[in-house]
């Protein structure tokens, strides 16, 4: 038998290579990534408008529902459960739209997941309405305020893309009362802004919350376009005064924090009136050279005092949430926001030594120098200064004792001045970086002694200068005064006579004590500190130590250098001004 076989065989055609392939790929690529945002676009909008009918939907069914409660007789009433009850409430929808209720009847903040409107929010808000057609009450010419009521249904819900809550729907009315008015008791909370127009009138808040809660019922409503929140009230007897604490809340705002505490009285027949000031806050940033151990910066102002403290090595602090006190620039402009200003106080800020855990400097300099002949020569000539690493048990310090060994005599002043770590050159205080940065600024340089001690000094001439402060070029064995000024002195105290030390205008810093010692610090006074002349901020300056071997014993320990400043009269240019001070530093 004959085998039979199918042949296929396809003439003039040619298949895809693979370079074409994944061009074709790419191109396609290209137009999918160019039309994703597209796609994500349209979803969104999607979603924003599915959400904002939803929201319109619920608000408007929301709006008819209350509408539809209200009659003549519950129209002003204030009880739980009324439909008009003046203030904010805020709830979510069951699975049918309708406002989801607590096992007490009452509006419901806890959503149900189980609801197909389980995002939806709704904020429902009563206020009365001043109508201006019988006069405003702010203007005196209305006694009777409120005159009818407007009820707002705000609803919102979160974002699909970036979960931010926005408000999809906002339906508001107002709804006025039937048949004749009949006087209302109650309470008007004004709340309008700290900065004025530029004519000097108050601009009114709208939207803000205001609180009142003391010995009557509390309330809660929020402020109208006029900036006014008309709270009514109802009394169980004619002889009934409730006393409140108003609270107000905005976002972005702050109340004057001298009116912290605003009280106001509700009195039956009686519509009392208090006025509030808001304003959004302000920003004060101080920056300065930074101190090598920490302090303390004060703001006082506008009914507050706040103290901060500033870490070692730290040259920035930040004040926020200030109520903005201050006048427009502008010279044409009548805008100001009162309140006062604010005055500032930093002290005490280490300047020297520079690094906070130097106990005090081992290396000096010597006039007239220790002289140690060669071995087997005569004996060493010395000066006076000494330093001991653990004096008295007590610690480090610089001692010049008379009754040393070889000390030389000749010199009736033995001088010391510090060296450099590791350096045979002087060292230079250097003060210029915490100079004051403006003239409204007011500083202080002052001096304090862990120990500065004097004993055994009877003999002594009177008017012996101990401490002197030089040119930074001032050569230690020098006497001109132009290179060398008195700072502390040992004499008499013009008034009682007795040993006391002195400034350099002769001043009486320190009487001896009975057992004729000068001790500074007095025990007594711990934080004993000596003045420095104001002109050390721009100079910098040695410090040299003198003794004599008419003194019996003359120590001084670890000293310090500090820098306080105030300054007074800081205001703001705006609402939200963010003020930067510099005080002192590069």
């Amino acid at each position: 038998m004959r085998k039979h076989e199918n042949s296929f065989v396809f003439h003039g055609e040619s298949g895809f290579t693979l370079v074409e392939i994944l061009v074709a790929l790419v191109i396609l690529l290209l137009v999918v990534t160019a039309c994703f945002p597209l796609f994500t676009m349209a979803t969104k909008i999607t979603h924003e408008n599915r959400a904002r009918m939803i929201a319109a939907e619920l608000a408007k069914r929301e709006l008819e529902h209350i509408l539809a409660q209200v009659t003549p007789s519950n129209y002003i009433s204030e009880e739980d459960g009324a439909p008009l009850k003046t203030g904010i409430s805020e709830y979510y929808f069951d699975d049918d739209g309708n406002p989801l209720l607590d096992e007490n009847g009452s509006y419901s903040d806890t959503p149900d997941p189980d609801s197909r409107f389980a995002l939806f929010e709704a904020r429902k808000i009563v206020q009365w309405v001043d109508d201006p057609a019988d006069g405003l009450f702010s203007d005196g010419d209305d006694k009777n305020p409120f005159d009818y009521k407007a009820l707002t249904i705000e609803v919102s819900c979160p974002s699909l893309f970036t979960g931010k809550v926005t408000k999809k729907a906002d339906f508001k009315t107002f709804v006025a009362r039937e048949g004749s008015t009949s006087p209302i008791s109650g309470v008007i909370i004004e709340v309008v802004r700290g900065w004025t127009d530029e004519n000097g009138e108050r601009i009114p808040v709208e939207g803000a919350i205001v609180t009142l809660d003391g010995t009557g019922p509390s309330h809660m409503a929020m402020t109208n376009a006029d900036g006014q929140a008309l709270i009514p009230m109802t009394f169980p007897d004619d002889n009934t005064v409730y006393s409140y604490q108003v609270q107000t809340e905005r976002l972005g705002m702050i109340t004057r924090p001298d009116q912290p505490a605003t009280e106001v009285e509700a009195r039956p027949y009686v519509t009392s009136y208090k006025q509030v000031e808001m304003e959004e806050p302000a920003t004060l940033n101080l920056k300065f050279a930074p101190s090598q151990e920490k302090f303390d910066v004060t703001l006082d102002g506008v009914g507050e005092s706040r103290v901060k403290t500033v870490a070692a090595g730290q040259s920035s602090v930040t004040f926020t949430d200030l109520w903005p006190a201050g006048v427009d620039p502008d010279p044409d402009s009548g805008r100001v926001c009162e309140g006062g200003t604010y005055s500032l106080t930093i002290e005490p800020l280490l300047a020297y030594p520079i690094l906070p855990d130097l106990a005090l400097p081992e290396n000096g300099l010597k006039y007239p120098a220790d002289e140690y002949p060669a071995e087997d020569e005569e004996p060493a000539i010395l000066n006076l200064w000494d330093f001991k690493s653990n004096y008295n048990d007590d610690g480090p310090a610089w001692v010049a004792s008379a009754a040393g060994n070889n000390i030389n005599t000749d010199y009736p002043q033995h001088r010391l001045t510090f060296l450099k770590s590791g350096s045979t050159e002087p060292e230079i205080i250097d003060l210029t970086p915490y100079k004051p940065d403006s003239s409204d600024i007011d500083a202080e340089l002052t001096v304090s002694f862990t120990e500065f001690v004097l004993s055994g000094y009877t003999n002594l001439t009177d008017d012996f200068t101990l401490v002197y402060l030089g040119d930074e070029n001032a050569e230690l064995n020098s006497d001109d005064t132009n290179d060398w000024a008195p700072y502390i002195k040992i004499g008499t105290d013009s008034v009682s006579g007795k040993w006391a030390l002195l400034d350099g205008n002769n001043n009486t810093l320190k009487e001896e004590t009975d057992d004729h010692e000068i001790i500074i610090p007095d025990p007594d006074h711990p934080d004993t500190k000596l003045e420095l002349k104001y002109d050390y901020f721009y100079k910098t300056f040695k410090m040299r130590f003198d003794s004599s071997p008419d003194i019996g014993t003359f120590f001084f320990r670890r000293f310090n250098i500090y820098c306080s400043y105030n300054t007074g009269s800081i205001q703001f240019a705006e609402p939200g001004h963010n003020l930067t001070l510099k005080i002192s530093g590069k």
